[in-house]
């Protein structure tokens, strides 16, 4: 009996292709951290402590106000990151709570079952309906299990999948949201531009430059494949859940519908780390050497989102193929990355701040390996693309040590997570 159960269940995941999503959520389960990182991931922990414990998105009684990433609104001290993940965390936590479970008497165990549940999670599924794309273009099952490793465990994900941040579960919204419509272009259905207009507006709500990005692509997208009339109605009625409850939450925090992150005042208080010098996505850079120099660091340099994610650079080796093959997906990926990386290049100067590669584009990346997939199709050898992957499992790795790199060790986060492997 138990054979045949077993039998059953192995044909229940192989023929919804669950193996990928198996696999990985095991390896991210493991991997996931169970110690708060100083800042960011404070800062978010304060408003869920807040919320269940006080009932108020107010953090000054919360252990973790002393975090550096808040906001001073009306005398109170607030969380600077967009509200709905925090608020929706805040559900599982209630539930810990109401078991004994609290930041209080087991703050390692929370931190882990939250990011686990929200990040690592997310992650896996972004694996999952990565592979599924891949079979709608009639990818061979072989190229999509290198492409499925690549992603899972050859790009900036690894090592991000094991803390809590929003960039993880908002890139998990977005592909899925992506997939929606890609299935929607070779067979339509009304429910799916549906899904696929809440994901992405969700995803908005989390990660607000990325998410607002592609929830403006997409629509580019319905409207280019010319899907079936009122698709663009339904895809905008599925987007209104989230932005409404966006809405709901932060007016309770500045009193309007604009996230505080967007405020620059409100990062003025006595003992503030933020100024108009340092305060990302209001700064400019003060000459064009400074620009460009910034520019090749975030995407080849020291700090290089391709430079830590080397597999990554199948996409310009696909480039050439836009012309035959997922033209309009590919313009869409195109304009996506050039936009999001433009705006961190020019508004930023601090390569995400204490961060493991450039954590603010890991949303791009399923998209970019999807489109490079092209390059796989046309290749009769492999041997660039495992070098790359080799190169890239071992980057990913060592970001594992701590996505959160101590900079403080020097300006190269690889080195300083070596260093910190090490002891030096």
């Amino acid at each position: 009996m138990n054979t045949t159960y077993l039998k059953k269940l192995k044909k229940f995941i192989v023929e919804r292709d669950l193996q990928y999503f198996l696999l990985f959520l095991i390896i991210f389960a493991v991997l996931t951290k169970s110690s708060i990182d100083p800042w960011n991931g404070r800062s978010r922990m304060a408003t869920i402590d807040s919320l269940v414990e006080r009932g108020t998105f107010i953090i000054d009684n919360s252990v973790y106000v002393w975090t550096g990433d808040k906001v001073y609104i009306n005398g109170h001290f607030y969380s600077d990151k967009p509200p709905v993940l925090s608020f929706l965390a805040a559900g599982p936590y209630f539930l810990m709570k109401n078991v004994g479970l609290t930041f209080q008497n087991n703050e390692g165990l929370v931190y882990y079952l939250l990011t686990l549940i929200f990040v690592g999670i997310p992650a896996a599924i972004t694996v999952h309906f990565f592979n599924k794309s891949l079979k709608l273009i009639r990818l061979k099952k072989s190229a999509r299990l290198r492409l499925a490793i690549a992603l899972g465990a050859g790009t900036l994900l690894l090592p991000w999948a094991t803390v809590f941040n929003n960039h993880v579960p908002a890139m998990a919204l977005c592909f899925t949201s992506f997939y929606l419509l890609l299935k929607s272009k070779f067979q339509f259905n009304k429910k799916n531009i549906f899904l696929a207009g809440f994901l992405v507006s969700l995803g908005a709500t989390i990660d607000i430059i990325t998410g607002g990005v592609f929830f403006v692509l997409f629509l580019i997208y319905i409207l280019w494949n010319r899907f079936e009339r009122k698709s663009i109605m339904i895809f905008l009625i599925g987007a209104l859940p989230p932005f409404l409850l966006h809405c709901i939450l932060n007016i309770q925090i500045t009193g309007g519908i604009l996230p505080a992150q967007f405020v620059p005042e409100y990062f003025v208080y006595p003992g503030s780390p933020w100024s108009a010098q340092n305060l990302s996505g209001f700064l400019s850079h003060p000459d064009l050497t400074s620009l460009l120099t910034y520019a090749f660091h975030s995407t080849f340099g020291c700090s290089g989102f391709f430079s830590y994610s080397p597999v990554l650079l199948i996409f310009f080796f696909a480039l050439p193929q836009i012309r035959h093959r997922l033209q309009k997906e590919g313009v869409i990926i195109i304009l996506a990355t050039i936009i999001v990386l433009g705006f961190y290049i020019l508004k930023t100067d601090n390569y995400g701040g204490w961060s493991y590669g450039i954590r603010w584009w890991v949303p791009l990346i399923p998209f970019l390996l999807f489109f490079g997939s092209l390059y796989l199709q046309k290749q009769k050898s492999y041997r660039i693309f495992y070098l790359l992957l080799a190169i890239s499992v071992v980057i990913s790795a060592i970001g594992v040590i701590n996505p959160w790199t101590n900079m403080g060790l020097g300006p190269i986060p690889i080195v300083n997570n070596l260093k910190q492997l090490l002891g030096w």
